[in-house]
């Protein structure tokens, strides 16, 4: 799943069933440790209510359905509605709840059928993202074990004891060495009350607080001149605005007091090495994404960025990108390509014309719980006339779908998986088990649909070829090309 840590699991399967359960000791970030999460995956797997057959709608009811069947409905469905309205018409809506490279078939598909509407941005993490490529080009991060490298460590709205465990350790292996351990959060989480130093701020003033710090670092002069000089562009700017950002004006703001931020302000910048890491509830709001970069500034002019120790860490793309090569060369085939903001998936159904939204495939999501203005969002999807979800239990969007197909789980199949948040690991995960007997995987769905007479005919480009050629055998090559990185 999309997970910070991407543990890497060991199983053991005696008669098709899955006996053993356990952490791989060998794995680099997470050595053999796993969350209750990670834990829960066999159970989940084997819920009772878990979907395990195609479901079409019928009278208001799901009904079990063949495969051949539900090819037949949906090829009859891509190819009218492309003929009559155009490719447009039919929205893709995917994200990330199953993170191997497999779960951009659905795109691919998309891609080479023409072209669609999907959403683009993030319903999580999109302000920082964009802020951090604003200011460093890419927001990579530094290895887990770096943190033991640093004499200062600011944990910035972030609680990795319940979000990642693994950084959890390691900052506690820091601490163990002598490195101070800074929290910031509005509330006084697990990880806050896990180090002595604990600080209390209002929600969405992160970046004032930044600011502050960085007007004392530059008072007492203590910036790194030749980082400056040679990496940072608009500092005299930036010190005339951080200029008005005083201890009593941040004091006001944040509600931290005058000397809480001095001394933090100072310590950070002394510190031979100082890091900071970033969590996902600050760029949740209007100020989200300068809030990032009101905090990227203060390392930067540190010249705490691109050392041992040091950075400001909020994602980690430094593989991830990689397993989304074939997503980006299906795109040319894309011609027809219409987007929208992701939060505004229920205003966009509303107002969306020429031509309207005729159908929609949902993997990995769940937009009915997590998109912003429910009521909206759901009257207007409930009002497009054919859905398709992919699901392993009957969600809310499912339950709205006119075709439900059930999906695979993490040990029913072959692939690789990456994560861009923390671990900067490639695994490989052989498939464990069978998927249960009629379960077809997502990606053999989608291999088996272009087959389809009817579709293959109206195909601008051959997803067949292009996905027989190079996906078959893409798991393996990838594997023997990127594992060095590992």
């Amino acid at each position: 799943m999309d997970c910070s840590d991407l543990c890497r699991f060991v199983v053991t399967v005696e008669e098709g069933q899955i006996i053993k359960f356990e952490g791989d000791r060998h794995h680099p970030v997470t050595k053999g440790f796993t969350c209750k999460k990670g834990k829960d995956l066999v159970q989940r797997m084997l819920h009772p209510d878990r979907i395990r057959h195609p479901l079409i709608k019928k009278n208001d009811q799901f009904v079990k359905a063949s495969y051949e069947e539900v090819f037949h409905i949906i090829a009859d469905k891509l190819v009218s509605i492309k003929q009559k309205f155009g490719t447009k018409a039919i929205l893709n809506y995917t994200s990330d709840g199953y993170g191997g490279i497999k779960n951009r078939i659905q795109s691919i598909f998309f891609n080479c059928f023409g072209g669609v509407t999907q959403p683009t941005g993030s319903l999580c993490w999109g302000a920082g993202i964009a802020a951090q490529q604003y200011d460093f080009g890419n927001p990579r991060g530094h290895f887990p074990d770096d943190v033991l490298n640093a004499a200062t460590t600011l944990v910035w709205g972030r609680n990795p004891k319940f979000t990642s465990i693994h950084l959890y350790k390691l900052l506690k292996q820091a601490q163990k060495k002598g490195s101070r351990i800074v929290v910031i959060d509005p509330v006084k989480t697990a990880t806050a009350k896990a180090f002595d130093d604990y600080i209390r701020i209002r929600p969405s003033t992160d970046g004032a607080l930044a600011l502050a710090m960085a007007n004392i670092v530059i008072e007492n002069n203590l910036h790194d001149k030749g980082f400056i000089e040679k990496y940072v562009l608009g500092f005299n700017r930036f010190k005339a605005y951080a200029a008005g950002f005083t201890l009593k004006k941040a004091e006001q703001i944040t509600g931290i007091s005058a000397k809480t931020i001095e001394t933090m302000a100072l310590q950070y910048a002394r510190s031979k090495t100082a890091s900071i890491y970033i969590g996902f509830g600050m760029q949740r709001y209007h100020n989200g994404g300068n809030n990032i970069r009101c905090i990227d500034a203060l390392a930067a002019i540190t010249g705490s960025i691109g050392k041992k120790g040091c950075g400001v860490n909020y994602a980690a793309k430094s593989i991830s990108p990689f397993l989304y090569d074939l997503d980006k060369k299906s795109g040319i085939y894309a011609e027809n390509r219409r987007v929208f903001t992701i939060g505004k998936l229920g205003q966009f159904l509303e107002q969306v014309q020429d031509p309207p939204i005729k159908a929609i495939f949902v993997a990995c999501a769940n937009p009915l719980t997590q998109s912003p203005d429910l009521e909206k969002t759901v009257k207007n999807f409930s009002r497009v006339g054919f859905k398709v979800v992919f699901d392993h239990f009957m969600t809310d969007t499912a339950r709205q779908a006119d075709v439900v197909l059930p999906a695979a789980f993490v040990f029913e199949q072959e692939d690789l998986f990456a994560t861009s948040m923390y671990s900067p690991v490639l695994n490989y995960s052989q498939n464990a088990l069978d998927p249960p007997e009629g379960l077809m995987p997502e990606f053999e769905f989608y291999l088996e649909l272009a087959k389809k007479d009817r579709v293959e005919k109206s195909w601008i480009q051959g997803f067949p070829r292009l996905f027989e050629k190079k996906c078959a055998t893409f798991i393996g090559k990838a594997w023997k090309k990127v594992c060095p990185i590992t």
